[in-house]
């Protein structure tokens, strides 16, 4: 038998079972225990084992609760962003088309040749073509599209004559609000995630530490009933559920 140590020993063991089936095991084994707790003292598992059982259990019992509310506030951000990436494209497919007008227009300086003029017009074409690929929900791909929108509006062959320029300036400022809205929304999804990231590794600990506890306990209390000749009482004393649970929840590998 491993004894785990050390907190990362004990998120490993938790990794491998779901909080859910551990807190239904401890509701089936702490009655037994409570019963048994002068016996099982006299084998090594004693009335501290049994109450940090019951702190694990409950500490359990209460994240379940707290995930349902996270899911919800999950799908809120997640509701947030994608509106977010959707008006964004919208802003990028409207000034697409202001580009490709303004390269329609662009004022032919005198002297220049048709050919340089068709170069011109085909690089600029480039990198505006370049904005018209598939985006789907990728929100740090939008943020680099609009940024390199700005970049060819910027450009001094591009820029609108003096009726024009007002348009062009409202219209850049819905640029940069799109731009400062999806990266706000990105570093809040990081700092979401690492947050999460915490927080399972905190829970794996616990159903961990609830694991080596039952285990410890169903070894003491099979070793003890057997010592005793008492075979059926013995028999509470194991986690088959927990494992053939546990088994079920396993993919089979591809």
């Amino acid at each position: 038998m491993t004894i785990p140590v050390t907190r990362h020993d004990f998120v490993l063991i938790g990794q491998l079972y779901a909080s859910e089936d551990i807190v239904k095991e401890a509701d089936r084994l702490l009655p037994l225990a409570t019963e048994d707790i002068q016996t099982l003292a006299k084998r090594g598992y004693t009335m501290t084992e049994l109450e940090a059982l019951r702190g694990y259990r409950d500490r359990l019992s209460a994240e379940s609760a707290d995930r349902r509310e996270q899911r919800g506030a999950k799908k809120a951000a997640r509701a947030r962003e994608g509106v977010a990436v959707r008006d964004g494209k919208r802003v990028l497919r409207s000034g697409v088309v202001l580009a490709v007008a303004a390269i329609a227009r662009r004022p032919v300086p005198s002297g220049e040749s048709e050919e340089t003029t068709r170069e011109i017009v085909a690089g600029l074409m480039l990198q505006v073509d370049a904005l018209t690929g598939r985006i789907g929900t990728d929100s740090a791909k939008l943020r680099t599209r609009l940024g390199t929108l700005k970049n060819i509006l910027a450009l001094p062959e591009l820029q609108p004559s003096a009726p024009e320029a007002g348009g062009r300036t409202e219209f850049l400022a819905k640029v940069d609000d799109a731009l400062k809205k999806l990266p706000g929304l990105a570093e809040s999804k990081k700092a979401h995630q690492e947050e999460a990231k915490a927080r399972t590794e905190d829970l794996d600990e616990i159903d961990g530490r609830a694991y080596f506890n039952m285990k410890l306990l169903c070894q003491v209390g099979r070793a003890y009933f057997n010592e005793h000749g008492d075979p059926g009482r013995a028999g509470g004393y194991q986690l088959n559920a927990l494992h053939v649970a546990t088994a079920k929840r396993t993919p089979p590998p591809a």
